[in-house]
């Protein structure tokens, strides 16, 4: 995580919820600064309560939801996907409230056995966009949220960001380093540890954009 300024909006969390269950969080709050940070806090604080009381992924982001609408302002709200790694069924569940969409790189012998035609598709065919869920959290008390599973094979990966990173602007002619650019770098250095990834992510980002200090924060 690297903060645009002295506190930031974005967080992530790992939480064991049992011997072969770990959550996984990963949100962005509206705006920066202090508003940001406590909205995150909150948000934070309720995750940790509330996913040990509720299984499903969609119901942890409503009871959040409900809870923020009560005492928050309609234009302060946060996106946040909330999942459930399953390492005895190899299972991800998830619920996506509104956030960047979380990338799920399929092991590369599967990769292999895809044709030349899906290689020049516009879009990587090697990796799947995590998207199911709903609203973002915090602005409207209608709010409802679906979740998902997926199954996972021995070296997939799942890539969580947020839009930090596919909104960096090129220095020089505004470009955005975009969801093509991320997808990239993650299929290239698949194979790296989990930190020597998000090390050469933030590497190729700078490259990328020529700029040290950004104008959003950069989480992944």
């Amino acid at each position: 995580l690297r903060s645009s300024t002295s506190i930031s909006g974005d967080f992530y969390d790992f939480i064991p919820l049992d011997d072969n269950r770990l959550g996984i969080a990963i949100a962005d709050v509206r705006g920066k600064g202090i508003p940001a940070a406590l909205l995150m806090v909150m948000i934070r604080t309720a995750l940790r309560l509330v996913c040990r009381e509720e299984s499903s992924p969609a119901l942890v982001l409503k009871r959040i939801n409900d809870l923020l609408v009560i005492d928050t302002e309609p234009d302060l709200f946060a996106t946040i996907v909330y999942g459930i790694l399953d390492s005895k069924s190899l299972t991800f569940t998830y619920s996506n409230a509104g956030h960047c969409y979380p990338l799920h790189l399929k092991n590369t012998d599967s990769n292999n056995r895809q044709s030349e035609l899906d290689q020049e598709s516009k879009t990587n065919p090697a990796i799947h966009q995590l998207q199911t869920g709903g609203m973002v959290v915090g602005s409207f008390d209608f709010a409802e949220f679906e979740d998902a599973a997926v199954q996972l094979e021995y070296d997939d990966a799942i890539l969580f960001y947020t839009d930090g990173i596919t909104e960096a602007e090129h220095e020089t002619d505004g470009t955005f380093f975009g969801e093509e650019r991320l997808m990239d770098v993650f299929q290239s250095n698949s194979r790296l540890s989990a930190e020597m990834l998000c090390s050469t992510i933030a590497t190729s980002l700078l490259d990328f954009s020529s700029v040290k200090q950004q104008n959003d924060d950069l989480t992944v």
